[in-house]
């Protein structure tokens, strides 16, 4: 009758955070590079068409043809610049909108990660503590089986009674030692 066994479990991580973290900080200077220089072209493209705007179409031609030849290949440049603008804003707001709604989303993503985490580590013990529980009541159950497969042939002796000559008579101190045993017995299964 010793003590039950323990079980333990210690969870294992087999992920390299460095390597992890290096990744992250060369794809977020990368995603920022990026994202600078979209940012730069598509501001110094805008102050460029508003400076062409704001030039007043006119040409210093003399011949009517050749004026009206010149205003027109100027407001062609201006719509083609225009137009080319609009796809540098277009870009300049997929990567704003990339990292405005990024960071919001990386802290949920953060946050749903610690949740299984912990989730996990709660699974881990509750199964650590399962598993003792089943070894400790497997250990009270050996126990049981020993005190009684003990006590069973004491009893059996005795009811053969005091005729028979070969039986041997139960004691005063036998039956105190097996009331002990018993109420230890019950005491360890009503504990499990």
């Amino acid at each position: 009758m010793g003590n039950p066994p323990v079980v333990s479990s210690a969870p294992t991580n087999s992920t390299s955070p460095l390597k992890a973290e290096g990744l992250q900080v060369f794809r977020e200077i990368t995603t920022a590079l990026i994202s600078l220089t979209i940012l730069i072209l598509s501001c110094w493209m805008m102050l460029d068409t508003y400076r062409t705007g704001s030039v007043a179409m006119e040409s210093s031609q003399a011949d009517p043809q050749k004026s009206a030849a010149d205003v027109k290949s100027k407001l062609d440049a201006y719509g083609r610049q225009k137009d080319i603008l609009l796809y540098a804003l277009a870009l300049l707001g997929t990567v704003t909108g990339y990292y405005l709604g990024r960071v919001p989303a990386e802290l949920r993503a953060n946050t749903a990660q610690n949740q299984v985490t912990a989730a996990n580590n709660t699974a881990l013990q509750a199964t650590a503590k399962a598993a003792e529980a089943v070894a400790a009541k497997n250990f009270v159950m050996r126990d049981a089986t020993e005190t009684l497969r003990e006590i069973l042939p004491i009893i059996s002796r005795s009811r053969e009674g005091p005729g028979d000559h070969d039986a041997a008579t139960i004691s005063l101190a036998d039956l105190e030692r097996l009331q002990r045993e018993i109420q230890s017995l019950l005491e360890r299964v009503t504990r499990t």
